[in-house]
């Protein structure tokens, strides 16, 4: 079975980020484009979901440390009270 692919403005809306970062992220290695015969960008949305897998990870550790903060926060205004 085929594995979809994606242009490089539907790659950019499935992760959430602009075309200008996807393209950055090109350039300098980071996300690597497969390329048409007419040198247009295109991704493999395989690839993307294990991205977005791993983005959405890191957005949980972030948005729970946050959360820990806040709550250490709130507690050491109750101690000082």
């Amino acid at each position: 079975m085929k594995d979809a692919r994606l242009t490089l403005s539907g790659a950019a809306n499935f992760l959430g980020i602009h075309p200008k970062t996807m393209q950055k992220m090109d350039r300098t290695g980071k996300l690597k484009a497969c390329r048409t015969s007419t040198n247009r960008r295109y991704y493999l949305k395989s690839e993307l979901q294990k991205i977005r897998s791993k983005m959405d990870s890191e957005k949980t550790d972030h948005f729970t440390a946050d959360i820990l903060r806040l709550v250490k926060k709130y507690y050491r205004r109750q101690d000082n009270g």
